[in-house]
């Protein structure tokens, strides 16, 4: 009796967990039937989402592109308005060269004009400065010379060089094989034991020296006739003596022979001292 109520009760048990099974079957159905709505409605949720996404997306690069291409417009005005005023600014830049080269260029002619006038002028008051002072120093030369030419002999008397009586002679020149002048002096006075050669300078520079006492080394071969075997002697005549040629002078052994050019009589031999004069 008690084994058969056992049997019972187990059999009621087995029937109550087949219904909880049951039950838990159809509450898993309906959470797979729920969960599978609710994919759907994710995916479908999901799906709109994408869709938005896509015309987002599309609107963006759309949106984007018309950005692109109003930069690229504003870009490409950009571009050919800075390549206009760039054009405008060379042309500008290039019409203000030429127009500094063409006042340059203006300039330039005004100055080589002006220079070819300063020129012609300077030639012409050159010219003209030549001609006077030429012929002031020719006349002045030519009186000059004829103030020393009467005071010459004696003056060389007075110093021990006798060379004759009355006024030197000269000019006194030279030619060369082709008949040119090759020296000249300006006066001359000699006897048959000596002789002498002057030059007379307005103003006596150091070059009038030396050239003077190198025409006196060759004044034997150029005047035979008249210096020969004399003993020879070098005057320097002038007016005024620049720095100190007359120290030059002295020692090259010449005769040093100041005249005032106020008349004549009043020239006078300037060397000093103890000087002794060279025979050439």
């Amino acid at each position: 009796m008690a084994e058969a109520k056992g049997r019972k009760v187990t059999l009621e048990d087995a029937l109550a967990s087949i219904d909880r099974l049951a039950r838990v079957q159809e509450d898993f159905a309906r959470t797979q039937e729920d969960l599978a709505k609710d994919m759907a409605r994710t995916q479908e949720d999901l799906a709109k989402d994408m869709a938005r996404s896509r015309e987002d997306l599309a609107k963006t690069q759309k949106d984007l592109a018309k950005d692109m291409a109003r930069t690229q417009e504003d870009l490409a005005r950009t571009q050919k308005e800075e390549r206009r005023k760039a054009a405008e600014e060379r042309r500008k830049t290039e019409e203000h060269g030429r127009k500094i080269e063409a006042a340059m260029a203006e300039e330039r002619r005004k100055t080589e004009e002006e220079r070819r006038k300063t020129e012609k002028v300077m030639r012409e008051t050159a010219r003209f400065i030549k001609k006077v002072t030429g012929d002031y120093d020719n006349r002045w030369g030519d009186f000059m010379e004829n103030l020393v030419r009467g005071d010459l002999v004696r003056l060389l008397g007075e110093r021990g060089v006798a060379v004759g009586a009355g006024a030197a002679e000269g000019p006194l020149s030279a030619e060369d094989e082709d008949g040119n002048e090759a020296a000249e002096f300006d006066l001359w006075a000699g006897n048959e034991r000596e002789a002498v050669l002057a030059e007379v300078k307005t103003t006596l520079r150091p070059e009038d020296v030396e050239g003077f006492a190198e025409k006196l080394g060759r004044a034997r071969a150029w005047f035979p006739e008249k210096v020969g075997d004399r003993a020879l002697y070098g005057v320097l005549a002038f007016l005024r003596a620049h720095g100190s040629v007359r120290t030059r002078a002295e020692r090259l052994g010449l005769f040093l022979v100041e005249s005032p050019g106020e008349g004549a009589g009043l020239s006078r031999v300037v060397n000093s001292a103890g000087f002794a004069p060279r025979k050439w």
